[in-house]
């Protein structure tokens, strides 16, 4: 199964459409044994987001494959220490042995002026069995043009979705399936705006009324919700190995699986939007 369980909801109150906060433990042992029944294996979380790691290690999460994330880089510390030290802390609290991928939070920090140490205490990583894979989260692809000459990741995991095809337009969709790169997306429903009732999107995204409008028409048209829309979107890209996709409770997580095997062959081409002022959450100024 392509999908993967995103889980800074469980650390933080996170994302646009999340009206209930920060998910409580009992909810997401809910949403784990749903994924489990499933068939979702990986579930994706980062040092940074808040206390995730150790509701993960509390509920237990043994039958998951753990992708997890380092902050960026401090400076004028000791790099090979630093980086032991986090991973060693992320495995306590996650109580397990052992990560299948450990990324960099700031991509660029593998380039940067303690690069070449980071690069050899990733490997190092891989080589006392901490993680099975290294590699970075991205915010934006052309990222990769500094990065990819330097040093290959195993692993990377990308914005990528109707309205963000900048991985697929920058060519790095591609290029990245040829390295053998193993490929992982997020940002499913662009924090939720995607799925949200025209009604309900905050003022900051009035500037893109149109298009938001033209998309929930569309699916009107097309006779599927956009949650399905969504997912057939990602569905025709063969290269990624995993859909990273967050959830407030069970139910959304059963409402996804239900939905995500949706196929419709058009050109995706259309609904691309290259503001970065939209597609960049961290960019958005709202008020909840």
């Amino acid at each position: 199964m392509k999908l993967a369980l995103g889980t800074v909801q469980f650390g933080l109150n996170y994302g646009i459409a999340n009206s209930s906060g920060q998910v409580d433990i009992e909810q997401v042992q809910q949403i784990l044994n749903v994924a489990r029944k499933s068939g979702i294996t990986t579930l994706d979380t980062a040092i940074a987001y808040g206390n995730s790691e150790q509701c993960l290690g509390q509920v237990g999460i043994d039958s998951f494959h753990i992708i997890s994330k380092l902050p960026p880089l401090p400076e004028n510390v000791e790099v090979q220490t630093w980086v032991e030290t986090q991973i060693q802390s992320s495995l306590q609290r996650l109580n397990i042995k052992q990560l299948d991928g450990l990324l960099l939070h700031r991509a660029l920090d593998i380039v940067g002026e303690s690069g070449a140490e980071l690069q050899q205490a990733l490997q190092d990583a891989v080589e006392q069995g901490w993680t099975k894979a290294v590699g970075i989260s991205i915010y934006d692809p052309s990222e990769l043009d500094q990065i990819v000459n330097v040093w290959k990741p195993d692993l990377i995991q990308s914005p990528l979705n109707v309205f963000d095809q900048r991985l697929i337009q920058s060519g790095w969709l591609k290029k990245l399936a040829d390295l053998g790169v193993r490929i992982h997306t997020r940002s499913t429903f662009l924090q939720g705006l995607l799925l949200m009732p025209l009604e309900n999107i905050p003022e900051y995204f009035l500037p893109w009324h149109e298009q938001l409008q033209n998309w929930h028409y569309w699916c009107i048209r097309q006779d599927i919700n956009p949650l399905q829309a969504a997912f057939a979107f990602l569905n025709q890209i063969s290269e990624v190995e995993s859909i990273v996709v967050g959830v407030d409770t069970a139910s959304q997580l059963q409402q996804i699986l239900q939905d995500s095997k949706k196929q419709i062959d058009i050109d995706w081409h259309q609904w691309a939007i290259s503001d970065k002022t939209l597609i960049e959450p961290s960019r958005w100024k709202i008020n909840k």
